[in-house]
Formats: structure tokens, sequence, C-alpha cells
């Protein structure tokens, strides 16, 4: 019964945020593949990023892990802004069994800041975070690219 009642709360949540007047598309979301757009947007609004890439995105990358890297990326360069870095290196290496994540804010005013939101999110895939950002200005995050890994 408590069950039954949560579904319908939650139906009437969703019904109430639905506009039936218009047919919103949903759209896929962001990947490692819309990493290199989102860097040329922020490059092109003044920011100083230099990005490398090594290796492609795997082959059947879980969509929870193609989307954490797109978001942990958009999260860490905006908190190198925000920091006050004037240049920010970004590495992204793919491999099969690990995406591998190393971001330096370069001159900043401030350290960069490891948000709790930013740890869940990789503590959420079953990876890791090695770097002191505090000390080295750096960070490197470790996310493996297939499900099984994270057991």
């Amino acid at each position: 019964e408590t069950g039954r009642g949560a579904l319908m709360d939650m139906r009437r949540i969703l019904g109430a945020l639905r506009r039936p007047d218009s047919a919103r598309q949903l759209l896929p979301q962001p990947g490692v593949d819309d990493v290199d757009k989102m860097v040329q947007r922020r490059q092109q609004a003044g920011e100083r990023i230099q990005l490398e890439r090594v290796g492609e995105r795997p082959i059947g990358l879980p969509a929870i892990i193609d989307v954490t890297t797109y978001r942990l990326i958009d999260a860490l360069l905006e908190d190198a802004c925000d920091a006050g870095s004037r240049h920010t290196a970004l590495l992204l290496s793919l491999s099969e069994d690990e995406i591998v994540l190393t971001v330096a804010a370069v001159e900043t005013t401030r350290h960069l800041n490891l948000t709790s939101s930013i740890r869940e999110r990789v503590a959420l895939c079953g990876g890791a975070i090695t770097g002191d950002p505090d000390e080295l200005g750096w960070l490197r995050i470790h996310l493996p690219a297939n499900l099984e890994s994270t057991s």
C-alpha cells in the first residue's frame, strides 16, 4: 500500500512538471564525445583551456560513466575558472578498462575545490581521486570504463 501511494504521488509530480501543450523532445545526455565542444565553448568565452585527448571512447561505455565523465569535466573546469586559473590543462585518457581525467589549474588565486558532488559522482561510479589540489594544484580521477570493474 505504501509503495502504491508513493508511485501515485510520483505520477502526480511528474504530471505537474510536464507541459501538455508542448511536445518537448528528450535530448540525449552529453558524454565523452561532447567534451571537445564544451571546451571550445569555454575557450570562445575567454577561458584558457588546453585539452589533450588520448585514446578513443570505449565500446560499450555505460551511460552513467559517459555522462559522469562529462559532468566531472564541466564541474572541474568551472571550479578552475572560479579559482582564478589563468590556464587549465586537461588530459582525458580513454581505454577499454579505464577513463583517467587529469586536471591542473595553473596560477590560481585559490586551490581547486573538490566539492562533495564531485566526490559523490566519482564514488557512485566506483572511481577514485588521486592528487591533492590543495598542495599540488592538480588532481586525477580514475573511472572504470565498464560496470563489472566497480564491484
